[in-house]
């Protein structure tokens, strides 16, 4: 049943030539004579081990013998014997039986020393950028940091050379089609490399835009197996789920909410985008700070009329030439979400250019915010859609409240969560609830599944990543946080003879998680990879094998090889790193604040619980661990 397009050209030859020795074999046991044929074959032995090339020959043989002719391109020895007759060509002429020496072409071919394998990376006369005709050798299957001061030309090395130069040489190994179609790194300029291996780059932020539907899940692959688990261990009001994983995906039909087509959230015109200048009247532009605001916002325009006709009927008092801020609540209202299905005479004075006049219709009013959302979903696919979305902010589903998928999906329960309670969960409380026997381990899915699920969830808590929840967008990431998470999947992999190359592995984390990270590169390293890392974190520095320092100063006046060897030997010279490292911390003393400061009440962004106070008019420095909520207080 093997599809015939799975088979090599081999096979498939030697398919074909079975059919004809099967025909001749049966001819010749009816006693009638076949037609003799002229059977011209490709290298008949391909892809054959020597045991199997004596059955080929009887074979070939019993085809002779049926009357056919066999002629063979053929590099193999045994047939070049078992020829009846032999021809040789060469540089484009043919030789008619030439002699072969069968004893010499028996002889077994000696064995070659195997090469040793390159012990180190080693970049000549590499001129990137600001890089002069640097030198460098970097140990394989070790940790390397390459430190210096900023702008000295450490991302030129790390990144613009050795990760570019590996890059090319395996596109270069590529089909033209194929490689046409990679993105590339800018071609390094350098004299020479070798050692190379195989190469992959994590860079701070995102090498590619991500989707708006990527989560920690997507980037971790994590959701897929959550997805699975819920499938197979999951209930639905105490009766073992039929539910299969597709339609716990938001990002397929089966699975995803109708209402918001799995995104968990749908655009919504937000007032405070829309009227954008509230102490003036709609006559006078309140809605004219946004391409939307201003078509509807039109004076003499239609939108305008309708809105007058329907607050003369439901909120008397309420004029056009009122400033925004100083109608009532409900006029307000009205104005934004509209007058419902009721239907208003309306008396439109329009003005177009040197036309003018006056037209009677009758319709409803569905209100600022309905016909800016409907236009922006028109205007979509255009250039401009951008601009006609500038009012529109998003705001939870209210068919799913956020969670993306459809109603039988969310009752599903594993133990007494759902599936988007567990991907709502910080990686730290998530892996807890794993470790401590989920309820209904005894389920065989759980009992198969959970383990996977904790060792991928410790190596993200490992890497810093605890406080995080699964459904948290990739966008809003940060740079050091989206770069980790990629990393712990390279740990997953259990890839070897890779060179990773790593921008800041240990920006946003705290002292306390360096060591950590620091662990679990050098696990990379005893699997047999090589490691790259640009850093200026003292930990990581002196946790390295080696150490790079290029310099002395920043652009022309840096990229040269200051300092090369162990951390010890490194900062032990007297190198703008080694200096900064041994100097002693002294605190400064705080001036005399002044000013009321800054008051922050009720900040309750992702996991934030305060209220703070910070002085004016001084350097406020916000420190805490990986994760405790610094940059979403701060940003």
């Amino acid at each position: 049943g093997q599809s015939s397009t799975s088979l090599s050209r081999g096979e498939a030859q030697r398919v074909k030539l079975a059919t004809l020795v099967g025909t001749a074999l049966a001819s010749a046991g009816q006693k009638r004579r076949q037609a003799p044929t002229l059977v011209v074959l490709d290298e008949p032995d391909r892809g054959l081990h020597p045991e199997d090339t004596e059955r080929l020959l009887r074979s070939l043989d019993a085809l002779v013998s049926s009357g056919h002719t066999l002629l063979a391109i053929s590099h193999h020895r045994h047939l070049w014997a078992a020829a009846d007759y032999r021809t040789e060509v060469r540089e484009g002429r043919t030789r008619r039986d030439p002699a072969l020496d069968f004893a010499r072409l028996s002889q077994p071919v000696p064995e070659r020393p195997a090469a040793a394998p390159s012990d180190a990376i080693r970049l000549r006369g590499v001129t990137t950028q600001t890089l002069q005709d640097l030198e460098v050798e970097i140990p394989r299957r070790a940790l390397t940091v390459i430190a210096g001061v900023s702008g000295s030309g450490k991302s030129s090395l790390a990144f613009g050379t050795l990760a570019a130069e590996s890059e090319r040489r395996f596109a270069e190994s590529l089909p033209f089609h194929v490689r046409r179609h990679l993105r590339r790194l800018p071609a390094p300029s350098l004299a020479s490399a070798s050692g190379l291996s195989p190469t992959l780059v994590l860079r701070q932020g995102s090498a590619a835009p991500l989707g708006a539907r990527s989560t920690l899940a997507t980037q971790t692959e994590l959701g897929p197996l959550l997805r699975l688990i819920a499938s197979r261990a999951g209930r639905s009001e105490g009766v073992p789920t039929t539910l299969s994983a597709a339609h716990f995906s938001p990002d397929g039909t089966l699975g995803a909410c109708p209402s918001c087509e799995g995104r968990g959230s749908v655009e919504r015109c937000d007032p405070s985008l829309l009227v954008t200048h509230p102490e003036r009247s709609l006559l006078e532009g309140a809605l004219s700070g946004t391409r939307p605001g201003a078509f509807f916002g039109e004076p003499e325009g239609q939108h305008l009329a309708t809105l007058a006709a329907a607050w003369s009927a439901l909120c008397p008092g309420a004029a056009l030439t009122s400033p925004w801020d100083t109608l009532s609540a409900e006029a307000q209202r009205v104005a934004l979400e509209g007058a419902g299905q009721r239907v208003f005479e309306v008396t439109w004075r329009y003005r177009r250019g040197a036309r003018e006049g006056e037209h009677e219709l009758s319709g409803t009013w569905d209100g600022f915010a309905a016909l800016v959302e409907r236009e922006a979903r028109l205007r979509a696919t255009r250039k401009n859609a951008a601009l006609w979305r500038e009012p529109l902010a998003l705001v939870p589903c209210e068919a799913c409240a956020g969670e993306r998928l459809r109603p039988e999906a969310r009752a599903v329960r594993v133990g007494q969560r759902s599936l988007p309670e567990l991907l709502a969960l910080p990686l730290g409380e998530l892996l807890r609830w794993a470790e401590s026997g989920a309820p209904g381990e005894e389920e065989p899915a759980l009992t198969a599944l959970l383990p996977e699920l904790r060792e991928r969830l410790t190596d993200l808590a490992d890497l810093g990543l605890g406080h995080l929840s699964l459904n948290r967008r990739s966008a809003t990431l940060s740079g050091g946080e989206l770069q980790r998470s990629r990393l712990a999947s390279v740990l997953r992999g259990g890839l070897t003879g890779l060179t990773l190359v790593l921008d800041e592995p240990g920006a946003g984390l705290h002292a306390r998680d360096l060591q950590t990270l620091s662990q679990r590169l050098r696990s990379l390293v005893e699997q047999g990879n090589t490691v790259v890392a640009v850093s200026h974190r003292p930990a990581l520095i002196r946790a390295a094998d080696h150490v790079l320092e290029l310099g002395p100063g920043a652009g022309a006046a840096g990229g040269q090889l200051i300092a090369s060897g162990t951390p010890s030997e490194v900062l032990a010279g007297e190198t703008p790193t080694a200096r900064a490292l041994r100097a002693p911390l002294e605190p400064g003393s705080p001036p005399a604040l002044r000013g009321e400061g800054i008051s922050i009440r009720g900040a309750s962004r992702h996991h934030l619980q305060l209220d703070l106070q910070l002085p004016s008019a001084g350097f406020v420095a916000v420190s805490g661990v990986s994760g405790s909520g610094k940059s979403t207080l701060v940003f």
